[in-house]
Parts: structure tokens; C-alpha cells; sequence
């Protein structure tokens, strides 16, 4: 089996494919360049020491980071915890 994931598709839709079935069945499905560029990003989640914050811990934030993801159409309540931090897409 192998997986060729997509840029179009989000990084955690990616990184599941990738564990599905496995690292070296898995292409991301771009040019080798952005992939390299890419990797550390859709690797990091099992390998990093950064955790993804619950919904109160974006309240109480005060900066963010957001790595190609949509709030709007992804999650609409992270969107409004990140609303005064002047998130794209969102009103002050």
C-alpha cells in the first residue's frame, strides 16, 4: 500500500495517511524541494516538543501561530478565541 498526500489537504489529514502507511510508503505529493520544506512541519506533530492548545489556552494567548489552516472553515471556535489577536478572517 502507499499514500501520496496532498497539498490541498491538511496537515493533520496528511500526517494520519503518512502513519497509515507508513514513512517510507508515503510521498507528499509535490516537487522535492517544497517537500523538504514542508517536512518538519508535517512531521513535527509526533516529534516535537510544541503541544496543540486546548480552546481555552488560545483565549488566554497572546500571539499564535497558524500553519495552513482555515479557522473559518475548520474550526469556527478557535476562530473567535483568536479573534482579538487580529487573525485573518475574523472582526475586532
Amino acid at each position: 500500500m502507499i499514500g501520496i498526500g496532498s497539498p490541498r489537504a491538511s496537515m493533520e489529514a496528511n500526517y494520519a495517511l503518512r502513519s497509515l502507511v507508513g514513512a517510507e510508503n508515503y510521498y507528499l505529493g509535490v516537487a522535492d524541494n517544497e517537500a523538504r520544506a514542508a517536512r518538519p512541519v508535517l512531521y513535527h506533530p509526533a516529534d516535537g516538543p510544541a503541544a496543540t492548545p486546548a480552546l481555552p489556552e488560545l483565549e488566554e494567548a497572546d500571539a499564535c501561530v497558524l500553519l495552513g489552516e482555515d479557522l473559518t472553515n475548520h474550526c469556527a471556535h478557535a476562530r473567535i478565541c483568536l479573534a482579538p489577536l487580529g487573525a485573518p478572517g475574523t472582526h475586532r
